[in-house]
């Protein structure tokens, strides 16, 4: 599903000299939930970075088992940021923070809520995001319980 959604931003991407990197695409992780689902999770994602991203970048997508045998997918790259006060609000429906307002981009503040329902209702996950000011970089982590994925 990442691979799917990758392909369908590839374009747009390319436009704006945004390269987007799978780092592990040996491991096919199953997660147990439908498809549809799952790559609405990273459309959302991919269409906020294209927005939101800043340009002549590559954002890695980076999939790995925790200590705790869960799978975190940490999508990172540099963007316009967000106030890390503001990290938890940008998962509330139509919350836009002060940097989105002041970008062109449209946005209805809906992606991330869709992501954040899907992550908790149906992978009984979690979805945060950080943004460090100094170096311009922001993460999205996804975090799914063993018992919602295997290899």
């Amino acid at each position: 599903m990442i691979i799917e959604s990758l392909q369908f931003f590839q374009i747009a991407a390319e436009r704006k000299g945004i390269k987007i990197e799978l780092t592990d695409s040996v491991h096919q992780y199953r997660i147990a939930a439908r498809p549809e689902l799952i790559k609405q999770i990273f459309i959302n994602l991919f269409d906020n970075w294209l927005k939101y991203g800043l340009p002549e970048q590559t954002i890695r997508v980076i999939p790995k088992v925790n200590k705790k045998n869960e799978l975190t997918i940490d999508i990172v790259g540099l963007s316009i940021g967000f106030s890390n006060n503001d990290a938890e609000n940008i998962f509330k429906m139509g919350f836009r923070s002060n940097e989105a307002l002041g970008k062109v981009a449209q946005g209805s503040g809906i992606g991330l809520f869709i992501c954040k329902q899907i992550t908790e209702k149906i992978l009984d996950g979690k979805i945060v995001a950080s943004h460090k000011v100094k170096t311009g970089e922001s993460t999205f982590r996804i975090t799914i319980p063993q018992k919602k994925w295997q290899l």
